[in-house]
């Protein structure tokens, strides 16, 4: 298996589950190419897209990563993170830049 150097960010999760969207995401995989769900948390995806999509990693929203520095009792990141690791995926935030 080749290692990814390339994720391809997808923002939709419905919109890429049809079969024939699979089949195409699970060929570039194949040839190196990962794929990150953008701004999770923020949209309409629910488990079981997450676990039908060949996922590499979970982008989650700004506006949960800015919950969490305002309010660092805050359980949402941390059920991210246990999701990501249930799904063995990645995970990173998106967001945090401070210029």
């Amino acid at each position: 298996m080749l290692s990814t150097r390339v994720h391809v960010g997808i923002d939709r999760c419905r919109a890429y589950t049809a079969g024939i969207a699979v089949a195409k995401m699970i060929a570039l995989k194949e040839i190196g190419i990962g794929f990150a769900l953008d701004n999770f948390g923020s949209g309409f995806c629910s488990l079981s897209y997450l676990k039908r999509l060949p996922l590499d990693q979970l982008k989650i929203a700004p506006a949960f990563v800015h919950e969490v520095l305002e309010d660092s009792a805050d359980a949402t990141a941390d059920s991210f993170v246990a999701l990501a690791e249930s799904l063995g995926l990645a995970i990173m935030a998106e967001g945090v830049e401070t210029e």
